[in-house]
């Protein structure tokens, strides 16, 4: 799919205005007659360098208190070392704190069938593995779920993420 100067200018605009994915994925089939997947979208998106403004505050706000006791634990456990502690692990300040683990896990096949650029499997936050694949054409596509299967929303940007990152230590 090939967009035009004027196109590519009023998904900017949208963007800048704070729409979301969903509401971009819909403006394009409505205003350009074009059926994109939510995917396709946000590749869309990331093709023409444009960043998606982070509207959603409910889920900022919620992913905040999150930290704030994870803040609050190490200096607590700073205060009781005075005592000996407990053979000096976690006594490094210097060390970041630990990542919270991906809901998404990602492979990469070693050998990619006919017809394949690269593939693998995934297994998205619900437990539901499949398998991933992009084609020839570039085209993402997800194969191997049950019928009727939806790729729950919030999983969306966090498997790209961990998509890309597992692509690129493999040079792609």
């Amino acid at each position: 799919m090939k967009l035009d100067e004027s196109q590519t200018k009023l998904i900017a605009t949208w963007i800048n205005e704070g729409a979301t994915l969903s509401e971009i994925q819909t403006r394009i089939s409505e205003q350009f007659g074009i059926s994109m997947t939510y995917m396709e979208t946000r590749f869309l998106v990331d093709d023409l360098d444009l960043e998606l403004r982070d509207s959603p505050q409910p889920e900022a706000t919620t992913t905040e208190p999150q930290p704030t006791p994870r803040d609050h634990q190490p200096e607590a456990a700073t205060e009781p070392d005075n005592g000996g502690g407990d053979n000096g692990v976690g006594d490094n300040n210097d060390t970041p704190p630990p990542q919270p683990p991906e809901r998404i896990s990602v492979t990469v096949d070693p050998v990619q069938r006919a017809g394949v650029l690269a593939g693998g499997t995934v297994k998205f936050s619900d437990g539901t593995e499949g398998r991933w694949l992009l084609d020839e054409m570039g085209r993402l596509g997800l194969e191997g779920f049950p019928a009727g299967y939806r790729v729950p929303p919030q999983d969306v940007p966090e498997f790209q993420i961990v998509l890309r990152r597992e692509l690129s230590k493999l040079g792609y």
